[in-house]
């Protein structure tokens, strides 16, 4: 599932249902870098493209991000996020728990 929340959107995946925020990382990939393949069990988590665009997969889908964007990507998804243009590409990720009484189902929707 790729959701896909647009900085002029209220909704939030974690409203409310965020326990704690575990880790906030800023980090910029050149041409040619990415983050590689993983999955998180116990977290779930928010990409900002702050600058900059880049290919990401989440799941068995695949899209272009843009500056401006917020990406969510649930709970035991794998994902991951390439730059393949010339210019940075700078990302603050939002790593947060979720409590474990949270139904799956509760956490789906797309804002496509």
């Amino acid at each position: 599932m790729f959701s896909r929340i647009l900085p002029s959107s209220s909704l939030s995946p974690l409203e409310g249902r965020s326990q704690s925020i575990v880790q906030c990382w800023d980090f910029v990939l050149n041409q040619g870098e990415g983050i590689v393949p993983h999955k998180h069990t116990d977290v779930e988590e928010v990409y900002i493209i702050l600058n900059g665009e880049g290919i990401m997969t989440i799941g068995t889908e695949t899209t272009t991000v843009f500056a401006g964007e917020v990406v969510y990507v649930p709970l035991n998804t794998m994902h991951y996020i390439i730059n393949v243009q010339k210019t940075p590409l700078r990302c603050l990720t939002i790593v947060a728990k979720v409590p474990k009484q949270v139904k799956r189902a509760d956490m789906r929707y797309s804002l496509n």
